[in-house]
């Protein structure tokens, strides 16, 4: 404080005499040095800039600030959204281990389609040959067979027929849609993590750039005052 005190003294005595000495030239002389100085000053804070690609540094910082903000929020939603698309394809996981891929379509009667076929045959023949014929004779024989064991036997054994199961193909379905979904999401998530982390590092080494940014403008303030 006395070193400062007598600073400014001293350079009030000196500004009184200076200008009571009526001599320009001393002015326009500190002015010119002053001036080189703060053209140095300037050019200090622009080489700065460009060395840490930087085009202003407060808006820089204010919008890798917003930018992280608004990447972290939407990381945020992005997670909420893929562990719900998670619930929902584990449930539906549970769903289709409970539901056959198959189901019994209809069942057919083992005899009684035999002796539909061999009635179909019949009337195939009979649009070439004539009744009584070896050949009409020989299919009303096993025609006759069929119905004989139809008679005894019942129907005969049933033929299962399967085929897909509507319930699970719908489900299966679903479930490819939200495995999709879950990987968009995935890929999306992995993105943002990216963007995230690349947006910390430039915070960081803001943060590391702003005293030396700070002391540049120091320097030229003081000048221009």
């Amino acid at each position: 404080a006395m070193v400062l005190n007598e600073i400014v003294q001293t350079y009030l005595a000196y500004r009184t005499e200076l200008f009571l000495s009526g001599n320009p030239e001393a002015l326009a002389q500190q002015r010119s040095v002053l001036a080189a100085e703060l053209t140095e000053a300037d050019s200090a804070v622009e080489a700065f800039l460009i060395e840490n690609r930087i085009g202003d540094f407060n808006t820089e910082r204010e919008s890798t600030a917003s930018l992280y903000s608004s990447v972290t929020d939407n990381l945020y939603s992005i997670q909420a959204q893929r562990s719900e698309v998670q619930g929902r394809l584990s449930a539906l996981n549970s769903q289709l281990a409970l539901v056959e891929p198959t189901i019994d379509l209809y069942v057919e009667t083992n005899y009684q389609q035999q002796l539909l076929d061999l009635q179909i045959e019949r009337e195939s023949l009979l649009s070439t040959y004539r009744q009584g014929t070896p050949q009409v004779q020989a299919i009303d024989r096993r025609i006759q067979n069929v119905e004989n064991l139809i008679s005894s036997q019942g129907d005969g054994a049933g033929v299962i027929r399967r085929g897909p199961n509507e319930v699970f193909q719908s489900l299966d379905q679903q479930r490819a849609e939200l495995e999709a979904e879950a990987s968009a999401l995935q890929t999306r998530l992995e993105e943002l993590q990216r963007q995230r982390s690349r947006l910390e590092q430039r915070q960081l080494e803001l943060a590391r750039l702003e005293p030396r940014y700070q002391e540049l403008l120091r320097d030229r303030t003081v000048l221009e005052s």
